[in-house]
C-alpha cells in the first residue's frame, strides 16, 4: 500500500497572481498608501486652515483604498498572517511601535524644556521631569512667586537671537530655553522673537522703540531682551546674564562661567512689581557733561541706560529753580566746571537733607582756577574731597596706551560694588581726585569708601609741580594717604549690620572723584556701566535682588585629535565586526 502523502497546497504567491481582481485590489491599495503618505505631507506644510481639507481628502481616498483591499482579500490575509515570516513581521512591527511609543511618552515625562515645538506651535508640557543635575530646565519658587503676582501681561520681546558671550557666535539655547520657561510657567507671560527676516520687521522695531521712549530704533542693538509691564520696561543685553565664577581656594585656576539669567529676569521682574517709575534729573548750567550729547566726552550712554531700567530723565536748571522738583527720586551733577551760587547750595541741602533726596556727584581733578565750592558743601555728609590728583604708580592698574586712565578694583564690603566685587571686574577712572571718608565727622550721616587704587596710589597736591614738570613725589603729611580713595558713599543714619540692607526713605549721596568713567568714552568699558547702575540702583533703594543660585554652563564637549579620532572609530568598527563574527559563529553552530 502506497503510504499517504500530504497534498502540497498551492503557493500563496501563485493563487494570488492568478486572480486579476486580487492583483488590482493590491495596486490599489499600494496606491492607497501614497495617498496616505502624500496628505500626511500635505498636512505638515499646510496651516491649520481651509487648506487642510486637501489633505484631509487625499488621505481619507488613501485609507478607503487599503480597506477595500483588506475586505476583499480577508481570507487570504488571514492565511499570510499565520505564516511563520508573517509572525515574525509582526514581532518587528510591534518592537518598533514599542519604541515610538516610549519615546513618545519620554518626551512627555522627561522633556527638559518643558514644551515640545510643533511648526512653530509651542505645547507646553506640564507634567515634564528635569533630570539635570542643576536643574537647568526648572524655574525657582522665587520665580514662580514673582510670575503669580503679575496683575497684567508681561511681554518678553528679543531682538535678533541670542548669543553666549563666551562662545562665539554660538547661540545662546540657556537663555532662550529660560525665556520659554517663563512663559510656559504663566498664562500673563508673551514670547516674541524680531527678526529682520519678519514682515513686519520695521513696524515691529519701531512700535517697541516708541515704548522705550528711543528716536532711533536702530539703537536697539541686536541681542537685545526687553521686558514690558504695563508702562515699564527693563532690557538686557546677552552678556549681562552671564557671570564668571573663581575658585575660592585658587584665583589662578581657569574660572568658570555661570549662568545667571533666571536671577536677572527675576530681580527685574520684581522691581517692575515693586516700585514706582524713578525720575531722574541732570543737573546744568555749570559747564556739567551732556546727558542728551553724543560726544565721548557726554552722558547720552549712562542716559540710555538709565531709560533701558525704566527710569526717565530730565534737565534741571538750579540757578531758576525755586526748588528740587517734587518729583525728583536723583539727581546728577557730572563734570562741573563752574562754582554753584549759595542759593543753589541751598536748594541742594534742602532737597538731600530735610527731603531726604539722593544725589551722584562727579568731580574731576582739582585745578584752583576753578574751584566749585563744594568742599564745604560735602562735609555735612562726612565726605572730603581732596585738592589734588590721583597719582598711580602701580602699572599693573595703568592702562599702557592711555597714560591718564587708572584701573581700581580694591572694593569694600558696600552692596554697591558687592557684585563687582564677586566678580572681579575693575572700573576704569580718567584724571581724578581724592574722595574720602571725613574721620573727624560726627553727624548723623555715615559715610563709606567704595573703589580704591593699589597700595602705591596716593592723592598729589604739589598741582604746580605736578602740571609744571611733571613731577610726582608721595609726601607722607602733605599729599592724600594711600590708597586713593576714588569713590566714596554717605546715607542719612547708622551703617547697616553685616549684609544688611539700609532703608529705602534715608537720603543718598555718592561721590566721585571723575567725571570720565561715565563719560560716552568710557561707560561701556570693563565694570564701568555696572558701577553706574549699580550705584544708581542703591541710591534709588532698589539694590534688592532676588538671590537665585546660578547655574553652570553647559558642559563643555571633549575636543579629540586627529589621532583620537580615528583610533576611536577604528575601535567601533572593530567592535561591530566582531560581535556580527561572534554571532554568525553562535548561529552556525548551534545549526550544525
Amino acid at each position: 500500500m502506497a503510504p499517504a502523502t500530504t497534498p502540497v497546497r498551492a503557493g500563496r504567491r501563485g493563487e494570488f497572481g492568478d486572480s486579476p481582481a486580487r492583483v488590482a485590489t493590491a495596486v490599489a491599495a499600494l496606491a492607497g498608501l501614497l495617498l496616505m503618505l502624500l496628505g500626511v505631507g500635505l498636512a505638515m506644510l499646510n496651516s491649520w486652515t481651509w487648506k487642510l481639507c486637501a489633505p484631509l481628502i487625499v488621505l481619507g481616498v488613501g485609507v478607503l483604498a487599503v480597506g477595500f483591499f483588506v475586505v476583499f482579500n480577508f481570507e487570504w490575509l488571514g492565511d499570510v498572517v499565520t505564516g511563520r515570516a508573517a509572525l515574525s513581521g509582526i514581532l518587528v512591527a510591534v518592537m518598533c511601535t514599542a519604541a515610538v511609543v516610549v519615546w513618545a511618552v519620554g518626551i512627555y515625562f522627561f522633556a527638559y524644556r518643558g514644551q515640545i515645538t510643533i511648526r512653530k506651535q509651542v505645547i507646553p508640557l506640564t507634567k515634564s521631569w528635569d533630570l539635570t543635575s542643576a536643574k537647568r530646565f526648572t524655574l525657582s519658587d522665587k520665580t514662580i512667586g514673582q510670575l503669580q503676582e503679575l496683575k497684567e501681561p508681561l511681554r518678553i520681546v528679543v531682538i535678533g537671537r541670542l548669543f553666549n558671550p563666551y562662545s562665539g557666535d554660538r547661540p545662546d539655547t540657556q537663555a532662550e530655553d529660560l525665556l520659554a520657561m517663563y512663559r510656559t510657567a504663566s498664562s500673563m507671560v508673551t514670547l516674541e522673537y524680531l527678526r529682520p527676516t519678519d514682515e513686519e520687521w520695521g513696524p515691529k522695531l519701531k512700535a517697541l522703540a516708541d515704548k522705550m521712549h528711543r528716536n532711533d530704533p536702530e539703537e536697539l542693538k541686536f541681542g537685545t531682551v526687553v521686558l514690558l509691564y504695563k508702562d515699564q520696561f527693563k532690557s538686557f543685553q546677552g552678556q549681562e546674564l552671564w557671570d564668571t565664577q573663581y575658585s575660592p581656594m585658587d584665583r589662578q585656576v581657569r574660572p568658570s562661567q555661570v549662568f545667571k539669567g533666571e536671577e536677572t529676569f527675576t530681580s527685574a521682574i520684581y522691581q517692575m512689581l515693586d516700585s514706582k517709575k524713578a525720575k531722574v534729573y541732570f543737573v546744568w548750567g555749570h559747564g556739567e557733561r551732556d546727558p542728551e550729547g553724543r560726544e565721548y566726552k557726554d552722558l547720552s550712554f549712562a542716559r540710555d541706560r538709565l531709560q533701558a531700567d525704566n527710569r526717565e530723565t530730565a534737565k534741571l536748571m538750579l540757578a531758576t529753580a525755586e526748588k528740587v522738583p517734587d518729583d525728583a527720586d536723583l539727581l546728577v551733577i557730572c563734570g562741573p566746571t563752574q562754582p554753584f551760587q549759595p542759593r543753589e547750595l541751598e536748594l541742594l541741602g534742602e532737597y538731600l537733607g530735610v527731603r531726604k533726596g539722593r544725589l551722584l556727584l562727579c568731580l574731576d581733578e582739582y585745578r584752583a582756577e576753578a574751584d566749585l565750592g563744594l568742599d564745604a558743601f560735602l562735609t555735612q555728609f562726612g565726605v572730603a574731597a581732596g585738592r589734588d590728583k590721583v597719582v598711580e604708580p602701580d602699572g599693573n592698574h595703568r592702562i599702557p596706551q592711555a597714560a591718564q586712565l587708572a584701573l581700581a578694583w580694591d572694593y569694600s564690603s558696600h552692596p554697591v560694588v558687592e557684585r563687582l566685587r564677586e566678580k572681579r571686574l575693575p572700573v576704569l577712572f580718567g584724571p581724578a581726585r581724592t574722595v574720602r571718608r571725613l574721620d573727624e565727622y560726627r553727624g548723623d550721616w555715615s559715610a563709606d569708601a567704595l573703589v580704591s587704587g593699589s597700595e602705591q596710589s596716593y592723592g598729589e597736591t604739589d598741582l604746580d609741580a605736578l602740571y609744571a614738570k611733571g613731577q610726582t613725589r608721595y609726601d607722607e603729611g602733605r599729599d592724600s594717604p594711600k590708597p586713593a580713595s576714588y569713590a566714596v558713599a554717605s546715607w542719612a543714619g547708622a551703617p547697616p549690620v553685616p549684609g544688611g540692607r539700609m532703608a529705602k526713605e534715608l537720603g543718598r549721596v555718592a561721590v566721585v572723584g571723575d567725571s570720565n568713567w561715565c563719560s560716552n568714552r568710557l561707560f561701556r568699558m570693563f565694570g564701568n556701566e555696572s558701577f553706574f547702575s549699580s550705584t544708581v540702583n542703591w541710591m534709588l533703594g532698589q539694590e534688592k535682588r532676588i538671590a537665585i543660585e546660578p547655574k553652570k554652563a553647559e558642559g563643555e564637549g571633549l575636543t579629540l585629535l586627529p589621532a583620537q579620532k580615528n583610533m576611536t572609530i577604528f575601535a567601533v568598527v572593530t567592535l561591530c565586526a566582531l560581535l556580527l563574527l561572534v554571532a554568525g559563529l553562535t548561529a552556525w553552530i548551534r545549526r550544525r
